[in-house]
């Protein structure tokens, strides 16, 4: 896989609400180098949820680009963690985990083995048989984190994803 870099020129989102015009982001520009950890920060409502679900792809900015730098129309492909868990509740804490891998046509057995370890390796090995409504809020981010981990994509992005995590976590 080719080592992802990127480059926010100018981004612009505006959200329409009961016919007032919200802007959420306005004219961010930054770029990001292979490998970089990078950290936004900000009050409530300035905009990084937003700037997060671009880069995703889910949300189209209102003006300015990204530049992936790959091949004309081609996207890195991401994972996202949200604010709030969002793991599937008809499938079990193992299953939501190797969801990526299921995804990706890997067999199953070696799905499951690579699952069982991520939930070692994030506490929840105890839970991997268990159903989303019978973990707490915090492990339930925990059970979303541990799928973001799995996923082998080029770009990780997390909104707040350590928010109902308590300290010792």
């Amino acid at each position: 896989m080719t080592e992802l870099r990127f480059r926010c020129e100018n981004l612009a989102h505006t959200f329409l609400s009961s016919g007032s015009a919200i802007p959420a982001l306005d004219r961010v520009s930054f770029e990001a180098q292979p490998g970089e950890f990078i950290c936004l920060v900000g009050p409530s409502g300035c905009g990084k949820s937003t700037l997060l679900r671009i880069l995703a792809g889910l949300l189209t900015p209102t003006s300015g680009r990204v530049d992936f730098g790959l091949p004309s129309g081609a996207r890195p492909t991401t994972a996202l963690v949200f604010q709030e868990d969002g793991v599937f509740p008809w499938m079990t804490v193992r299953e939501n985990v190797a969801f990526g891998l299921e995804m990706n046509c890997v067999p199953r057995e070696e799905r499951e083995r690579r699952a069982d370890a991520m939930l070692r390796d994030v506490g929840l090995a105890g839970f991997a048989g268990k159903w989303p409504h019978e973990l707490s809020v915090g492990m339930r981010q925990r059970v979303s984190v541990a799928r973001a981990f799995m996923s082998d994509v080029q770009l990780l992005l997390m909104d707040e994803p350590f928010g109902s995590l308590d300290a010792l976590t």
